[in-house]
Protein backbone atom coordinates (compact mmCIF):
# COMPACT_ATOMS: atom_id res chain seq x y z
CA UNK A 1 0.00 0.00 0.00
CA UNK A 2 1.69 3.39 -0.98
CA UNK A 3 2.71 5.32 2.01
CA UNK A 4 -0.11 8.01 1.70
CA UNK A 5 -2.80 5.85 1.79
CA UNK A 6 -1.12 3.99 5.08
CA UNK A 7 -1.62 7.72 6.63
CA UNK A 8 -4.67 8.50 5.15
CA UNK A 9 -6.08 5.03 6.98
CA UNK A 10 -4.45 5.29 10.19
CA UNK A 11 -5.34 3.60 13.87
CA UNK A 12 -5.61 6.42 16.12
CA UNK A 13 -8.79 5.68 18.55
CA UNK A 14 -8.75 2.80 21.17
CA UNK A 15 -12.56 2.05 19.97
CA UNK A 16 -10.91 1.09 16.58
CA UNK A 17 -9.10 -1.73 18.49
CA UNK A 18 -10.92 -2.60 21.76
CA UNK A 19 -12.18 -5.78 19.82
CA UNK A 20 -8.75 -7.29 18.67
CA UNK A 21 -7.84 -6.62 22.23
CA UNK A 22 -10.70 -8.24 24.03
CA UNK A 23 -11.62 -5.51 25.87
CA UNK A 24 -14.70 -4.93 28.11
CA UNK A 25 -16.64 -1.67 27.77
CA UNK A 26 -15.42 -0.44 31.20
CA UNK A 27 -11.52 -1.61 30.36
CA UNK A 28 -12.46 0.64 26.89
CA UNK A 29 -13.26 3.25 28.81
CA UNK A 30 -10.16 3.33 31.10
CA UNK A 31 -7.84 2.44 28.43
CA UNK A 32 -9.61 5.97 26.38
CA UNK A 33 -8.37 7.53 29.30
CA UNK A 34 -4.65 6.77 28.93
CA UNK A 35 -4.86 7.52 25.41
CA UNK A 36 -6.07 11.16 25.85
CA UNK A 37 -2.64 11.18 27.87
CA UNK A 38 -0.64 9.07 25.95
CA UNK A 39 -2.54 9.14 22.44
CA UNK A 40 -1.68 6.06 19.61
CA UNK A 41 -1.41 7.26 15.44
CA UNK A 42 -0.79 3.54 14.27
CA UNK A 43 -1.24 2.83 10.38
CA UNK A 44 -2.60 -0.65 9.41
CA UNK A 45 0.73 -2.14 8.40
CA UNK A 46 2.37 -1.91 11.75
CA UNK A 47 -0.99 -3.32 13.18
CA UNK A 48 -1.19 -6.42 11.35
CA UNK A 49 2.49 -7.19 12.65
CA UNK A 50 0.70 -7.58 16.44
CA UNK A 51 0.26 -11.20 17.48
CA UNK A 52 -3.09 -9.76 19.04
CA UNK A 53 -2.82 -13.38 20.73
CA UNK A 54 0.42 -12.44 23.16
CA UNK A 55 -0.05 -9.79 25.38
CA UNK A 56 3.93 -9.14 25.48
CA UNK A 57 4.06 -8.48 21.96
CA UNK A 58 6.96 -6.39 21.50
CA UNK A 59 5.12 -3.78 18.43
CA UNK A 60 1.61 -4.21 20.85
CA UNK A 61 3.36 -3.16 23.75
CA UNK A 62 5.26 -0.18 21.62
CA UNK A 63 2.40 0.71 19.54
CA UNK A 64 -0.79 0.72 21.86
CA UNK A 65 -1.59 2.02 24.85
CA UNK A 66 -1.71 0.04 28.15
CA UNK A 67 -4.06 0.59 31.31
CA UNK A 68 -0.39 -0.19 32.85
CA UNK A 69 0.73 3.35 31.93
CA UNK A 70 -1.41 4.61 35.05
CA UNK A 71 0.45 1.82 37.24
CA UNK A 72 2.88 3.93 40.10
CA UNK A 73 5.01 0.85 40.69
CA UNK A 74 8.04 0.67 39.04
CA UNK A 75 11.09 2.63 39.85
CA UNK A 76 12.17 6.16 39.04
CA UNK A 77 16.18 5.06 38.30
CA UNK A 78 15.06 2.72 35.58
CA UNK A 79 18.71 2.50 34.19
CA UNK A 80 20.40 2.02 37.51
CA UNK A 81 22.33 5.44 37.50
CA UNK A 82 22.14 5.52 41.25
CA UNK A 83 23.58 1.92 42.20
CA UNK A 84 26.39 2.12 39.31
CA UNK A 85 27.31 5.59 40.15
CA UNK A 86 30.67 4.81 41.57
CA UNK A 87 32.06 8.27 41.52
CA UNK A 88 30.17 12.11 40.11
CA UNK A 89 30.87 11.81 37.18
CA UNK A 90 31.44 8.06 37.04
CA UNK A 91 29.08 5.48 35.83
CA UNK A 92 30.12 1.93 35.55
CA UNK A 93 27.20 -0.36 35.27
CA UNK A 94 28.93 -3.22 32.55
CA UNK A 95 32.40 -5.14 33.22
CA UNK A 96 33.90 -3.62 29.76
CA UNK A 97 33.23 -0.07 29.91
CA UNK A 98 32.59 2.66 32.25
CA UNK A 99 30.28 6.64 31.79
CA UNK A 100 32.19 9.34 31.90
CA UNK A 101 29.94 12.01 32.92
CA UNK A 102 31.74 15.67 31.44
CA UNK A 103 29.06 17.83 33.04
CA UNK A 104 26.75 17.50 36.26
CA UNK A 105 24.13 19.80 34.08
Amino acid sequence: MPEHKELEEVIDSVEQIAHKLGLSPDETEKLKQVALIHPMRVSPYYLSLIDWNNPNDPIRKMAVPSLKEFDLDGFYDTSGEAENTKMPGLQHKYAETALILATNR
